[in-house]
């Protein structure tokens, strides 16, 4: 009976729930000594209220099976609640950045992550230079020598 508590363990090991996945990737989000440091975990954690509520309890074996619908299911409902499609897309991509974390760090093994379609991408924003409080602004950066090329050729 000692081996039962090292099977389930190592069952956990090998098939995390996603609240795992979640928490050990934001633990590695706030970690200030990390590789790739994360500006606003916060952020993170956010954006993940929503998928931990639905999901989080599931085995990571469980949710990857019908995952492409059920994330697609969600999006939709997401967007009926009148969520912003950014919004909707942030929450996907934390996601699969999460559970490619899981990967690197051998809490899954590759093949075991679930597959989904990001939805697309909202158009962009368009906005116009405001003539009397940017331009001149704009004109005199262009006559920096600071300024980059880039930047000059804008204009």
């Amino acid at each position: 009976m000692q081996n039962a508590p090292l099977a389930a363990e190592a069952a956990q090991r090998t098939n995390p729930t996603l609240n795992a996945i979640f928490d050990a990737y934001l633990a590695e989000k706030r970690n200030p000594n990390a590789y790739r440091k994360c500006k606003h975990p916060g952020t993170l954690q956010v954006n993940l209220i929503t998928p931990r509520a639905l999901w989080g309890e599931m085995a990571i074996d469980d949710f990857r099976v019908g995952s492409k619908a059920r994330v697609k299911t969600s999006v939709q409902e997401w967007l009926g609640a009148g969520l912003a499609l950014a919004t909707c897309r942030k929450r996907v991509t934390i996601m699969r950045a999460a559970f490619r974390f899981a990967i690197s760090e051998e809490m899954i093994e590759r093949g075991q992550e679930p597959v989904f379609e990001l939805p697309p991408n909202s158009p962009p924003r368009e906005r116009f230079v405001d003539p009397k409080l940017e331009l001149p602004k704009l004109l005199r950066a262009m006559d920096d020598v600071r300024t980059p090329d880039h930047i000059r050729t804008a204009a």
